[in-house]
C-alpha cells in the first residue's frame, strides 16, 4: 500500500498541441516515480471552456456534465491503482482498461495491422491483402504517423505521394478507402475525435478511378464468339471461359470456380457471389441465371462428371483447398485465360484488353444498350445492392452518339 501512494492520477488538459478546431484533448496522467503516461478520456476543450469546467459554480450543463465524467473517471483510477499489490503501467492498463491503453496502447499501424490479421483469420485473403498493401504504401510514406497527424492536408499529400510513383486513381482510391476504415475505427476506440474527421465534402474526399470503357459492342462479341481456336487449348478455353461468364450475368471467375452441380437445376444456375456472402450478413441474395444452351455447351466441354450434386462443375477447385490455396489457384487461373484473351484480343483488334473483366461489363452494357432492359433488372442480376454500383458497369456513350447528341445543339 505504501508504493501505491506513490502514485497519482488526475485528468489534465493537454496543451502541446492544439486540434483543427481550437480545441486540446482531456487525459488521464497516471504518474509514478517520477514517468508519466497519458490516456485519452474521448473530450477535448478550448483553454476558456476548460477554465470554465474548473470554476467551483460553473453554469454550463454540458462542462458540468464534463466535470462529473472527469471525477469520476479520476475515482475509478485511484480504486484500480488500491486494487493492485504491486503497481506498473502494464497492470494498472489492465486493470482499469482491459489492456486497451486509449491513445497510447495501438498506433493507426497497428490497428490497420490487427485488422489485417483478423482478415487472414476470417479466410479474406484477397481483402487482407489488399489492406496489408495499403499498409505498406502508407509506411512508405510516412513511417511513424500519430493520430494528430491524420488530417486532411496529410491525405492530400499521401495522394500526390502515390501520384508521383504512377499509381491509378482506382488503386488511390482503394488505399484510402481502406484506410478510412481503420480511422473509423479509432474513432470509435476514442483514439480520434469525430469533430477530427479528416473525410467528407468539407476536407478530403477520395478519388474516384475513371471510368474507361471496357465493355464490347455486340458486333464485336459475335466476332469473338466465332473466333477460331484449336480444341483443348490453352486459348480455346481462355475463350470458352469468357463466353460462360458472358452468357452467366458476368460471373466472375472465382464464382466459376465455386460452382457445384446443386447449384444447377431445370437448365438454370442459381449462385451467391464470394465477393458478398460475408457482407449480406445471413441475406444472402442468390442470383438466378438462365443461361442459352451455348453456356452449358461450355459446362459439357470442360466440366467434371457428376459424381454427385456437390461435386464442383469446372475441375480448378477440390475439396482439400483452403483459403490461400484457393485465391492462389483463381489468381493463376486469371491470369492465364488473361493472357490468351489479350492474344485473342490484338488479333480481333479490339481497342483495350480483352480480359475476363470485360465479360461482366460487356454484359450489362448489351443490356443497357437493348432499350428493354431496366436497371434494376441489371443491378439485380449482377448482384448489386444498389443502382450506384451498377452505373459504375455500365459502359459510357459510344463515339457515335456523343457526336449525335452534340450536333442537337445546332439543329436549328
Amino acid at each position: 500500500m505504501m508504493e501505491q501512494s506513490k502514485v497519482t492520477a488526475k485528468v489534465v488538459h493537454d496543451t502541446r498541441r492544439m486540434k483543427q478546431d481550437g480545441t486540446y484533448p482531456l487525459k488521464l496522467r497516471i504518474t509514478y516515480q517520477r514517468e508519466f503516461k497519458d490516456y485519452r478520456i474521448g473530450t477535448d476543450l478550448t483553454q476558456d471552456e476548460y477554465a470554465q469546467m474548473m470554476t467551483p459554480r460553473n453554469r454550463n450543463e454540458k462542462l458540468r456534465e464534463i466535470r462529473l465524467t472527469v471525477q469520476a473517471r479520476e475515482n475509478e483510477a485511484h480504486q484500480a491503482i488500491k486494487a493492485l499489490p504491486i503497481f506498473s503501467f502494464s497492470a494498472f492498463e489492465k486493470k482499469m482498461l482491459g489492456g486497451k491503453a486509449k491513445g497510447t496502447a495501438k498506433t493507426i499501424y497497428e490497428l490497420m495491422e490487427d485488422y489485417v490479421l483478423k482478415l487472414k483469420n476470417d479466410d479474406r485473403v484477397s481483402t487482407s491483402s489488399s489492406y496489408q498493401t495499403a499498409l505498406n504504401s502508407l509506411k512508405d510514406f510516412s513511417k511513424k504517423l500519430r493520430y494528430e497527424d491524420i488530417t486532411a492536408d496529410f491525405l492530400e499529400n499521401f495522394t500526390k505521394h502515390m501520384i508521383r510513383q504512377g499509381r491509378s486513381g482506382t488503386t488511390i482510391g482503394i488505399y484510402l478507402r481502406s484506410f478510412r476504415t481503420i480511422v473509423n475505427q479509432a474513432i470509435e476506440l476514442g483514439y480520434i475525435q469525430r469533430s477530427d474527421y479528416p473525410f467528407g465534402k468539407s476536407r478530403y474526399q477520395i478519388p474516384s478511378g475513371q471510368n474507361i470503357k471496357k465493355a464490347l459492342k455486340i458486333d464485336q462479341i459475335k466476332k469473338l464468339l466465332d473466333y477460331p481456336t484449336i480444341s483443348g487449348t490453352n486459348e480455346d478455353r481462355a475463350k470458352d471461359i469468357w463466353v460462360f461468364s458472358y452468357l452467366c450475368n458476368g460471373m466472375n471467375i472465382k464464382d466459376i470456380c465455386r460452382l457445384r452441380y446443386r447449384d444447377i437445376n431445370n437448365n438454370s444456375i442459381t449462385f451467391v457471389r464470394a465477393k458478398t456472402e460475408r457482407t449480406s450478413r445471413g441475406n444472402l441474395a442468390s442470383i438466378l441465371v438462365k443461361p442459352v444452351q451455348e453456356a452449358f455447351d461450355v459446362i459439357a466441354k470442360w466440366g467434371n462428371p457428376e459424381v454427385s450434386k456437390s461435386t464442383y462443375v469446372f475441375p480448378f477447385l477440390n475439396e482439400s483447398r483452403n483459403a490461400l490455396d484457393e485465391r492462389r489457384i483463381v489468381q493463376n487461373l486469371t491470369r492465364n485465360v488473361n493472357k490468351y484473351l489479350a492474344r485473342i484480343g490484338e488479333q480481333l483488334k479490339f481497342d483495350g484488353v480483352l480480359t475476363t473483366y470485360v465479360a461482366r461489363h460487356s454484359y450489362s452494357t448489351v443490356l443497357k444498350r437493348s432499350k428493354v432492359v431496366s436497371i434494376d433488372y441489371i443491378s439485380e442480376s449482377l448482384g448489386h445492392r444498389d443502382r450506384k454500383t451498377t452505373q459504375h458497369y455500365l459502359d459510357s456513350f459510344e463515339d457515335d452518339d456523343i457526336e449525335r447528341y452534340s450536333k442537337l445543339l445546332v439543329a436549328f
